[in-house]
Protein backbone atom coordinates (compact mmCIF):
# COMPACT_ATOMS: atom_id res chain seq x y z
CA UNK A 1 0.00 0.00 0.00
CA UNK A 2 1.39 3.43 -1.00
CA UNK A 3 0.41 6.13 1.51
CA UNK A 4 1.10 9.00 -0.91
CA UNK A 5 -1.18 7.78 -3.71
CA UNK A 6 -3.89 6.48 -1.38
CA UNK A 7 -4.13 9.59 0.75
CA UNK A 8 -4.03 11.89 -2.29
CA UNK A 9 -6.97 9.98 -3.77
CA UNK A 10 -8.96 10.33 -0.55
CA UNK A 11 -8.22 14.06 -0.39
CA UNK A 12 -9.52 14.52 -3.92
CA UNK A 13 -12.70 12.60 -3.11
CA UNK A 14 -13.32 14.63 0.03
CA UNK A 15 -12.79 17.91 -1.77
CA UNK A 16 -15.81 17.26 -4.02
CA UNK A 17 -18.19 17.51 -1.05
CA UNK A 18 -18.29 21.32 -1.02
CA UNK A 19 -20.82 23.36 -3.00
CA UNK A 20 -21.74 27.02 -3.20
CA UNK A 21 -25.24 28.45 -2.92
CA UNK A 22 -26.98 31.31 -1.16
CA UNK A 23 -29.67 31.69 1.46
CA UNK A 24 -31.74 34.70 2.49
CA UNK A 25 -33.88 35.53 5.52
CA UNK A 26 -35.92 38.57 6.52
CA UNK A 27 -36.67 39.86 10.04
CA UNK A 28 -39.20 42.67 10.41
CA UNK A 29 -39.12 45.10 13.34
CA UNK A 30 -42.00 45.91 15.67
CA UNK A 31 -42.23 49.06 17.78
CA UNK A 32 -43.25 49.66 21.38
CA UNK A 33 -43.99 53.18 22.50
CA UNK A 34 -42.72 52.31 25.98
CA UNK A 35 -41.09 49.38 27.72
CA UNK A 36 -44.30 48.55 29.58
CA UNK A 37 -45.10 45.63 27.30
CA UNK A 38 -42.00 43.72 28.43
CA UNK A 39 -41.49 45.05 31.95
CA UNK A 40 -43.39 41.99 33.14
CA UNK A 41 -40.51 39.72 32.07
CA UNK A 42 -38.78 38.67 35.26
CA UNK A 43 -35.00 38.71 34.87
CA UNK A 44 -34.92 41.28 32.05
CA UNK A 45 -33.13 44.54 32.89
CA UNK A 46 -33.71 47.14 30.12
CA UNK A 47 -31.35 49.64 31.77
CA UNK A 48 -28.41 47.23 31.47
CA UNK A 49 -29.65 45.28 28.43
CA UNK A 50 -29.22 42.00 30.31
CA UNK A 51 -31.04 38.75 30.97
CA UNK A 52 -30.49 36.92 34.26
CA UNK A 53 -30.45 33.48 32.69
CA UNK A 54 -32.16 30.92 30.45
CA UNK A 55 -35.44 31.15 32.41
CA UNK A 56 -35.72 34.88 31.72
CA UNK A 57 -34.81 34.29 28.09
CA UNK A 58 -37.52 31.65 27.78
CA UNK A 59 -40.16 34.08 29.07
CA UNK A 60 -38.98 36.85 26.76
CA UNK A 61 -38.79 34.64 23.68
CA UNK A 62 -42.22 33.10 24.31
CA UNK A 63 -43.71 36.57 24.86
CA UNK A 64 -42.33 38.09 21.64
CA UNK A 65 -41.80 35.20 19.24
CA UNK A 66 -44.16 32.60 20.66
CA UNK A 67 -43.26 28.92 20.75
CA UNK A 68 -40.10 28.76 18.61
CA UNK A 69 -40.32 24.97 18.46
CA UNK A 70 -43.26 25.34 16.07
CA UNK A 71 -40.78 26.53 13.48
CA UNK A 72 -38.40 23.69 14.31
CA UNK A 73 -36.09 25.86 16.41
CA UNK A 74 -34.41 24.70 19.58
CA UNK A 75 -31.85 27.50 19.76
CA UNK A 76 -32.41 31.24 19.85
CA UNK A 77 -29.73 33.90 19.49
CA UNK A 78 -30.68 36.99 21.49
CA UNK A 79 -29.11 40.43 21.13
CA UNK A 80 -30.03 43.12 23.68
CA UNK A 81 -28.76 46.68 23.24
CA UNK A 82 -29.39 49.98 25.03
CA UNK A 83 -28.60 53.39 23.64
CA UNK A 84 -27.23 56.03 26.00
CA UNK A 85 -29.37 59.00 26.99
CA UNK A 86 -26.64 61.22 25.53
CA UNK A 87 -27.00 59.72 22.05
CA UNK A 88 -27.64 62.00 19.10
CA UNK A 89 -27.86 61.47 15.37
CA UNK A 90 -24.39 62.94 15.00
CA UNK A 91 -22.93 60.98 17.90
CA UNK A 92 -24.82 57.78 18.76
CA UNK A 93 -23.48 56.08 21.91
CA UNK A 94 -24.21 52.49 22.93
CA UNK A 95 -24.56 52.21 26.70
CA UNK A 96 -24.61 48.39 26.92
CA UNK A 97 -25.20 45.32 24.76
CA UNK A 98 -25.09 41.56 25.18
CA UNK A 99 -25.45 38.47 23.00
CA UNK A 100 -27.02 35.35 24.51
CA UNK A 101 -27.53 31.83 23.17
CA UNK A 102 -30.65 30.15 24.52
CA UNK A 103 -31.41 26.45 24.12
CA UNK A 104 -34.75 24.94 25.05
CA UNK A 105 -35.06 21.51 26.67
CA UNK A 106 -32.26 19.15 27.63
CA UNK A 107 -29.62 17.90 25.26
CA UNK A 108 -29.61 14.34 23.98
CA UNK A 109 -26.76 12.01 23.12
CA UNK A 110 -25.92 14.07 20.05
CA UNK A 111 -25.32 17.34 21.90
CA UNK A 112 -24.21 18.85 25.18
CA UNK A 113 -26.73 17.65 27.77
CA UNK A 114 -26.76 20.53 30.25
CA UNK A 115 -27.06 24.18 29.20
CA UNK A 116 -25.41 26.16 31.96
CA UNK A 117 -25.42 29.86 32.77
CA UNK A 118 -21.95 30.04 31.23
CA UNK A 119 -23.23 28.43 28.01
CA UNK A 120 -26.10 30.93 27.94
CA UNK A 121 -23.85 33.98 28.32
CA UNK A 122 -20.66 32.95 26.47
CA UNK A 123 -21.24 29.92 24.26
CA UNK A 124 -21.18 30.33 20.50
CA UNK A 125 -21.73 26.64 19.81
CA UNK A 126 -24.91 25.27 18.26
CA UNK A 127 -25.12 21.49 18.14
CA UNK A 128 -26.29 20.56 14.66
CA UNK A 129 -29.49 22.62 14.45
CA UNK A 130 -31.30 23.03 11.12
CA UNK A 131 -33.42 25.90 12.44
CA UNK A 132 -32.27 28.77 14.66
CA UNK A 133 -34.39 31.64 15.95
CA UNK A 134 -33.11 35.18 16.31
CA UNK A 135 -34.39 37.99 18.54
CA UNK A 136 -33.06 41.52 18.95
CA UNK A 137 -34.29 44.30 21.23
CA UNK A 138 -32.91 47.85 21.20
CA UNK A 139 -33.80 49.98 24.21
CA UNK A 140 -33.92 53.79 24.38
CA UNK A 141 -33.74 54.21 20.61
CA UNK A 142 -35.85 57.38 20.98
CA UNK A 143 -32.86 59.16 22.53
CA UNK A 144 -31.65 60.06 19.04
CA UNK A 145 -35.06 61.53 18.11
CA UNK A 146 -34.87 60.31 14.53
CA UNK A 147 -35.82 57.45 12.29
CA UNK A 148 -33.81 54.38 13.12
CA UNK A 149 -32.85 51.49 10.85
CA UNK A 150 -31.00 48.49 12.35
CA UNK A 151 -29.69 45.87 9.93
CA UNK A 152 -28.59 42.32 10.79
CA UNK A 153 -26.77 40.50 8.02
CA UNK A 154 -26.36 36.73 8.26
CA UNK A 155 -23.65 34.87 6.35
CA UNK A 156 -24.01 31.09 6.44
CA UNK A 157 -20.74 29.38 5.54
CA UNK A 158 -20.68 25.67 4.90
CA UNK A 159 -17.58 24.04 6.31
CA UNK A 160 -15.88 20.67 6.36
CA UNK A 161 -17.20 18.34 9.11
CA UNK A 162 -14.77 18.15 12.01
CA UNK A 163 -14.10 14.43 11.65
CA UNK A 164 -13.45 14.83 7.92
CA UNK A 165 -11.11 17.74 8.69
CA UNK A 166 -9.27 15.37 11.03
CA UNK A 167 -8.92 12.94 8.12
CA UNK A 168 -7.38 15.76 6.04
CA UNK A 169 -4.93 16.47 8.85
CA UNK A 170 -4.07 12.80 9.31
CA UNK A 171 -3.50 12.26 5.58
CA UNK A 172 -1.47 15.44 5.27
CA UNK A 173 0.85 13.95 7.88
CA UNK A 174 1.51 11.05 5.53
CA UNK A 175 1.77 13.24 2.39
CA UNK A 176 4.02 15.76 3.85
CA UNK A 177 -12.66 23.47 3.14
CA UNK A 178 -15.48 23.99 2.27
CA UNK A 179 -17.03 26.73 0.12
CA UNK A 180 -18.68 29.81 1.56
CA UNK A 181 -22.40 30.22 1.21
CA UNK A 182 -24.04 33.46 2.11
CA UNK A 183 -27.40 34.75 3.14
CA UNK A 184 -28.55 38.03 4.59
CA UNK A 185 -31.25 39.25 6.89
CA UNK A 186 -32.99 42.29 5.42
CA UNK A 187 -33.05 45.47 7.47
CA UNK A 188 -35.57 45.62 10.28
CA UNK A 189 -37.24 48.91 9.42
CA UNK A 190 -38.86 51.45 11.72
CA UNK A 191 -40.73 53.79 9.42
CA UNK A 192 -42.53 56.05 11.91
CA UNK A 193 -41.13 58.35 14.55
CA UNK A 194 -38.56 56.32 16.41
CA UNK A 195 -39.92 54.19 19.25
CA UNK A 196 -38.64 53.77 22.78
CA UNK A 197 -38.01 50.08 22.11
CA UNK A 198 -37.39 48.44 18.76
CA UNK A 199 -37.36 44.69 18.35
CA UNK A 200 -37.52 42.05 15.67
CA UNK A 201 -36.83 38.42 15.03
CA UNK A 202 -37.95 35.17 13.56
CA UNK A 203 -36.77 31.73 12.51
CA UNK A 204 -33.84 31.11 10.21
CA UNK A 205 -33.64 27.82 8.33
CA UNK A 206 -30.02 26.70 8.00
CA UNK A 207 -29.67 24.73 4.80
CA UNK A 208 -26.08 23.69 5.42
CA UNK A 209 -24.62 21.68 8.25
CA UNK A 210 -22.08 21.96 9.60
CA UNK A 211 -21.78 25.69 9.08
CA UNK A 212 -20.59 28.93 10.62
CA UNK A 213 -23.30 31.51 11.23
CA UNK A 214 -21.73 34.97 11.04
CA UNK A 215 -23.81 37.94 12.20
CA UNK A 216 -22.85 41.45 11.15
CA UNK A 217 -24.94 44.31 12.45
CA UNK A 218 -25.15 47.93 11.36
CA UNK A 219 -27.60 50.82 11.70
CA UNK A 220 -28.62 54.09 10.11
CA UNK A 221 -30.28 56.99 11.80
CA UNK A 222 -31.61 60.34 10.68
CA UNK A 223 -34.60 61.83 8.90
CA UNK A 224 -33.67 60.34 5.52
CA UNK A 225 -32.61 56.78 6.39
CA UNK A 226 -35.50 55.36 4.41
CA UNK A 227 -34.78 57.32 1.23
CA UNK A 228 -33.34 54.75 -1.18
CA UNK A 229 -32.20 57.50 -3.57
CA UNK A 230 -29.69 58.90 -1.10
CA UNK A 231 -26.23 57.49 -0.59
CA UNK A 232 -25.89 56.67 3.10
CA UNK A 233 -23.22 55.16 5.31
CA UNK A 234 -24.00 52.27 7.63
CA UNK A 235 -22.54 52.53 11.11
CA UNK A 236 -21.31 49.53 13.05
CA UNK A 237 -23.74 48.32 15.68
CA UNK A 238 -21.96 45.40 17.38
CA UNK A 239 -18.78 43.43 16.86
CA UNK A 240 -19.17 40.61 14.36
CA UNK A 241 -20.03 37.34 16.07
CA UNK A 242 -19.88 33.79 14.70
CA UNK A 243 -21.86 30.81 15.96
CA UNK A 244 -20.51 27.34 15.22
CA UNK A 245 -23.30 24.98 14.12
CA UNK A 246 -22.02 21.41 14.16
CA UNK A 247 -23.47 18.22 15.52
CA UNK A 248 -21.95 15.00 16.81
CA UNK A 249 -20.51 12.08 14.87
CA UNK A 250 -20.29 8.30 15.08
CA UNK A 251 -16.64 8.20 14.01
CA UNK A 252 -13.37 10.10 14.11
CA UNK A 253 -9.69 9.47 13.44
CA UNK A 254 -6.65 9.87 15.63
CA UNK A 255 -3.27 8.50 16.66
CA UNK A 256 -2.50 5.76 19.15
CA UNK A 257 0.76 5.85 21.11
CA UNK A 258 1.67 2.61 22.97
CA UNK A 259 3.01 3.00 26.50
CA UNK A 260 5.44 0.46 27.96
CA UNK A 261 6.40 2.10 31.25
CA UNK A 262 5.12 4.91 33.44
CA UNK A 263 7.95 7.22 32.40
CA UNK A 264 6.56 7.16 28.85
CA UNK A 265 3.74 9.49 29.91
CA UNK A 266 3.49 12.84 31.65
CA UNK A 267 0.53 14.20 33.59
CA UNK A 268 -0.71 17.78 33.20
CA UNK A 269 -1.17 19.06 36.75
CA UNK A 270 -3.85 21.56 35.66
CA UNK A 271 -6.09 19.43 33.42
CA UNK A 272 -5.16 16.03 34.85
CA UNK A 273 -4.76 14.67 31.31
CA UNK A 274 -1.96 12.23 30.48
CA UNK A 275 0.07 12.77 27.32
CA UNK A 276 3.11 11.00 25.81
CA UNK A 277 6.44 12.20 27.18
CA UNK A 278 7.93 11.88 23.70
CA UNK A 279 6.36 11.32 20.30
CA UNK A 280 8.00 9.85 17.20
CA UNK A 281 6.79 8.02 14.15
CA UNK A 282 8.50 4.75 15.04
CA UNK A 283 5.75 3.32 17.21
CA UNK A 284 2.59 5.29 16.41
CA UNK A 285 -0.65 4.01 14.86
CA UNK A 286 -3.17 5.91 12.77
CA UNK A 287 -6.60 4.73 13.94
CA UNK A 288 -10.30 4.98 13.19
CA UNK A 289 -12.50 5.48 16.27
CA UNK A 290 -16.10 4.30 16.25
CA UNK A 291 -18.76 5.40 18.75
CA UNK A 292 -21.91 3.61 19.88
CA UNK A 293 -23.46 6.99 20.64
CA UNK A 294 -22.41 10.02 18.56
CA UNK A 295 -20.02 12.41 20.31
CA UNK A 296 -18.81 15.96 19.85
CA UNK A 297 -15.42 15.27 18.27
CA UNK A 298 -14.39 18.88 18.90
CA UNK A 299 -15.19 18.66 22.58
CA UNK A 300 -13.05 17.89 25.58
CA UNK A 301 -15.45 15.82 27.63
CA UNK A 302 -15.16 12.35 29.11
CA UNK A 303 -16.24 9.33 27.07
CA UNK A 304 -17.95 7.16 29.66
CA UNK A 305 -18.95 4.51 27.12
CA UNK A 306 -15.98 2.44 25.83
CA UNK A 307 -15.70 2.40 22.05
CA UNK A 308 -13.82 0.30 19.48
CA UNK A 309 -10.87 1.46 17.42
CA UNK A 310 -8.67 -0.02 14.74
CA UNK A 311 -5.72 1.16 12.72
CA UNK A 312 -2.37 0.57 11.11
CA UNK A 313 1.20 1.54 11.83
CA UNK A 314 2.43 5.00 10.96
CA UNK A 315 5.05 3.57 8.66
CA UNK A 316 5.92 3.09 4.99
CA UNK A 317 4.51 -0.44 5.24
CA UNK A 318 1.49 0.24 7.45
CA UNK A 319 -0.12 -3.18 7.04
CA UNK A 320 2.85 -4.89 8.70
CA UNK A 321 1.31 -3.82 12.03
CA UNK A 322 -2.46 -3.82 12.51
CA UNK A 323 -4.06 -2.71 15.77
CA UNK A 324 -7.54 -3.44 17.14
CA UNK A 325 -8.82 -2.52 20.56
CA UNK A 326 -11.06 -0.32 22.64
CA UNK A 327 -10.68 3.07 24.35
CA UNK A 328 -12.27 4.97 27.22
CA UNK A 329 -11.65 8.20 29.12
CA UNK A 330 -11.12 11.92 28.47
CA UNK A 331 -11.26 12.81 24.78
CA UNK A 332 -7.93 14.61 24.90
CA UNK A 333 -6.08 11.39 25.81
CA UNK A 334 -8.09 8.19 26.18
CA UNK A 335 -6.70 5.00 27.65
CA UNK A 336 -6.79 2.15 25.14
CA UNK A 337 -6.28 -1.60 25.40
CA UNK A 338 -5.87 -3.90 22.44
CA UNK A 339 -3.80 -6.22 20.35
CA UNK A 340 -1.23 -5.52 17.66
CA UNK A 341 -0.95 -8.08 14.87
CA UNK A 342 2.64 -7.97 13.63
CA UNK A 343 3.54 -9.45 10.28
CA UNK A 344 6.47 -11.86 10.60
CA UNK A 345 8.19 -14.24 8.17
CA UNK A 346 7.64 -17.96 8.67
CA UNK A 347 10.54 -20.23 9.56
CA UNK A 348 11.14 -23.62 7.98
CA UNK A 349 10.22 -25.42 11.21
CA UNK A 350 7.49 -24.51 13.69
CA UNK A 351 5.69 -21.28 12.73
CA UNK A 352 4.10 -20.81 16.16
CA UNK A 353 4.16 -17.19 17.33
CA UNK A 354 5.12 -18.21 20.87
CA UNK A 355 7.77 -20.77 19.97
CA UNK A 356 9.01 -20.47 16.37
CA UNK A 357 11.73 -22.82 15.16
CA UNK A 358 13.65 -23.49 12.00
CA UNK A 359 16.95 -22.68 10.39
CA UNK A 360 15.71 -20.79 7.34
CA UNK A 361 12.99 -18.47 6.16
CA UNK A 362 10.18 -19.54 3.88
CA UNK A 363 8.45 -17.37 1.28
CA UNK A 364 5.41 -17.09 3.52
CA UNK A 365 4.57 -14.78 6.40
CA UNK A 366 1.99 -14.68 9.16
CA UNK A 367 0.69 -12.35 11.87
CA UNK A 368 1.46 -12.68 15.55
CA UNK A 369 -0.62 -10.92 18.22
CA UNK A 370 0.90 -8.78 20.95
CA UNK A 371 -0.91 -7.09 23.84
CA UNK A 372 -0.74 -3.29 23.77
CA UNK A 373 -1.81 -0.46 26.05
CA UNK A 374 -1.38 3.26 25.70
CA UNK A 375 -3.01 6.57 24.82
CA UNK A 376 -5.52 7.38 22.10
CA UNK A 377 -4.93 10.97 21.02
CA UNK A 378 -6.61 13.44 18.67
CA UNK A 379 -4.98 14.25 15.36
CA UNK A 380 -4.29 17.83 16.42
CA UNK A 381 -2.51 16.67 19.57
CA UNK A 382 0.51 15.13 17.88
CA UNK A 383 0.23 15.40 14.08
CA UNK A 384 2.59 18.39 14.03
CA UNK A 385 5.17 16.43 16.03
CA UNK A 386 5.39 13.55 13.56
CA UNK A 387 7.70 13.45 10.58
CA UNK A 388 7.14 11.40 7.47
CA UNK A 389 6.49 7.66 8.00
CA UNK A 390 9.68 5.60 8.35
Amino acid sequence: MNWLSASTTVLLLLSTAAASTSQHASFQAVQFTTTADIEQIKGLDPTKATLDGPSAASLLIDHLLGDISKDGSKYCIVHLLRWSDTSTVAKPVIQAQHFYLYRSGSGGWSEKRDWSQEDFTTSQRIYGAKHVSFLFIHFNAASMNANYLPDYDFTITRKTPANVAHVYALLSTFTGGATATSGSGKPARVTKAVAEVVWGGGSLSLQYMPSDVLIKSTFRTGSDVLDANLSQTDQKLADDITFDDEGSYYWDVGFVVPVRKISDIKLDATSGVATPAQVSGTNVFAVLDGYIKPIDVKGSGFNFIPHPLGGVAFAKQPLHKILVGGAWGPQAAELYLGAVFVKQPELSGNDSCSNPSGSSLTSKSHYCAQFTIGLNLSVSAIASKLGAPK
